[in-house]
């Protein structure tokens, strides 16, 4: 696997387990992913990797903390596909709370 691989599966990973840890309220746990989350994206940007298709992907990836991570790492290199994710992501999100507050 190469190295580009291998720092994907892990940002997917830290970011799944780090949603879990939030909505657990596992503050630690999160705090734990969410530094791997930061370390994988500062290796994604220093190698410039950071739009690499296989990364990209990840934008429509099926679990919404691996889409939002991913839409907050890619801001400044491709903002409208950011914006459109995260924007997506609070519909949601809004959606969720409007169903569930009636």
């Amino acid at each position: 696997m190469s190295d580009i691989n291998a720092i994907i599966l892990e940002f997917v990973d830290a970011s799944i387990n780090n949603g879990i840890a939030q909505e657990n309220g596992n503050s630690n746990q999160a705090n734990k992913f969410y530094r791997v989350i930061q370390k994988k994206i500062k290796w994604l940007n220093e190698h410039g990797e950071i739009c690499n298709p296989i990364f990209l992907k990840l934008l429509h990836h099926e679990n919404d903390y691996v889409r939002y991570y991913t839409a907050c790492a890619l801001l400044h290199a491709k903002n409208n596909d950011a914006l459109d994710t995260l924007l997506a992501l609070t519909e949601k999100r809004r959606a969720w709370w409007d169903f569930h507050l009636r």
